[in-house]
């Protein structure tokens, strides 16, 4: 939004219109002022004026294209064999397919995110790492008391721990670590 109002460098040569644009922009100032006390804060005044205009244009500049990201949609895994990982994922861990298509993607649902599986299958994706090396963490929250649930529901299943159940007292977090088919880590804690 550009709102033109010819000011001047002397108020008393400015015309009605302009003391008009002047006076919209302070009624715009005081409501910016009242919803957006932190923005308001770090926008200059311009000879009484607030300068809503170009606030509001650097705003749009700073909230366009990537700094309009807001939160995380949905983590995408690469996969050599993605039935394996569908049924560890399913199967083990109990999460529900939102969406497939045969062979090549997997949505699953976890609360309020989705984990998507997708065959590597891209020039870019490159080869799978290491059979002896993780290529991501993924944690997942349970109540406390839930993690020995987990390690007992795991063990039933032929799932071993990477290692014991520990209280990682700098994080606050009660933790249970395991491997999924392709060696990612899978983290299973608890708020302590």
């Amino acid at each position: 939004m550009t709102i033109n109002a010819d000011l001047g460098s002397d108020r008393s040569t400015a015309t009605p219109q302009s003391h008009l644009a002047a006076q919209n922009l302070d009624r715009r100032a005081a409501a910016t002022t009242r919803l957006l006390p932190d923005c308001a804060a770090r926008v200059p005044r311009l000879d009484g004026v607030l300068s809503v205009a170009n606030h509001q244009s650097e705003h749009m500049e700073q909230s366009a294209g990537l700094g309009a990201i807001r939160n995380l949609d949905y983590a995408v895994l690469l996969c050599d064999d993605i039935a394996a990982m569908r049924d560890f994922y399913t199967r083990i861990l109990g999460f529900e397919v939102r969406h497939e298509i045969d062979g090549k993607w997997v949505e699953l649902e976890i609360g309020a995110a989705l984990l998507a599986l997708r065959r590597r299958s891209r020039p870019y994706d490159g080869p799978a790492p290491d059979p002896d090396s993780a290529s991501v963490q993924l944690a997942f929250r349970v109540s406390p008391d839930d993690v020995e649930t987990a390690l007992s529901q795991l063990a039933e299943l032929g799932i071993e721990p990477l290692e014991p159940i520990a209280d990682l007292d700098d994080f606050g977090h009660r933790v249970l670590f395991i491997a999924d088919p392709e060696h990612n880590i899978i983290e299973i804690y608890a708020e302590i």
